[in-house]
């Protein structure tokens, strides 16, 4: 039977603490809310990552409210929208823990091809064409 995958982590704001839980009813709870597929919403996360940009904040205001459905359901979306906007990086890196612990990225198995980087083709410089 597969193993279900939880990540946590606690955000302190204003001398006040959030217990992260990102799992599956996070994860539903995300969806919902954002009315995006969970594959969706980690591709968004992985590109931001690899950019080394930031989430759009319509994003981490819903992957917080999904992570505080566990422990603080009183906190609608605008008040973790609040949270995502105030808490800075302060919030975020707690939250990116979480949700990396409820994924699970696979090496290539036995006979698998390893992804490959893809590049742009150069365009040619001239029309091939002597004048």
């Amino acid at each position: 039977m597969p193993v279900a995958l939880k990540g946590e982590a606690t955000v302190t704001v204003a001398g006040e603490r959030f217990d992260l839980v990102m799992d599956n009813a996070a994860w539903m709870a995300v969806e919902a809310v954002l009315d995006r597929s969970f594959l969706d919403i980690t591709v968004e996360i992985v590109t931001a990552a690899a950019r080394n940009q930031h989430l759009k904040l319509s994003t981490a205001a819903g992957l917080l409210y999904g992570a505080t459905r566990a422990n603080h359901p009183e906190l609608d979306l605008e008040a973790c929208g609040g949270l995502a906007r105030g808490g800075g990086m302060d919030v975020m890196t707690p939250l990116y823990d979480a949700v990396a612990g409820s994924l699970k990225f696979a090496e290539p198995g036995a006979g698998e091809a390893k992804p490959v980087a893809v590049r742009a083709k150069k365009k040619p410089r001239g029309t091939g064409k002597k004048s």
